[in-house]
């Protein structure tokens, strides 16, 4: 189906999922997109989510993305996270720490 090998593990997670609510996304410190390359947010299996995420109050919200570009989302007021390197792991750590970051300066002292 994609670039990965259709494992019986990942057949099961394809028979499985259940996408990420409105509570899911409100709730999370951070959203981190990940999608194959050079995808766009007009594709139709992201158009459901991308629609639902700009309904919500994000502002303030660590978001970053791989694979497709979210810049339309700076209109949201989110705090977008970059990565130059193109490296999961390295993004995944900036993400967790400006989330991390962003609500200790939201706790009061």
């Amino acid at each position: 189906m994609g670039l990965v090998p259709d494992t019986e593990a990942l057949l099961r997670m394809r028979k499985e999922y259940v996408p990420p609510t409105e509570k899911d996304i409100l709730g999370a410190d951070a959203l981190i997109i990940v999608a194959p390359p050079n995808s766009s947010d007009s594709d139709f299996q992201w158009r459901p989510y991308l629609e639902l995420i700009r309904r919500l109050p994000l502002s303030n919200k660590v978001t970053a993305s791989i694979g497709i570009d979210l810049s339309s989302f700076n209109e949201l007021g989110v705090i977008t996270i970059g990565n130059p390197s193109r490296d999961a792991c390295s993004l995944g750590r900036a993400v967790a720490e400006a989330a991390r970051s962003r609500k200790q300066q939201q706790e009061p002292s």
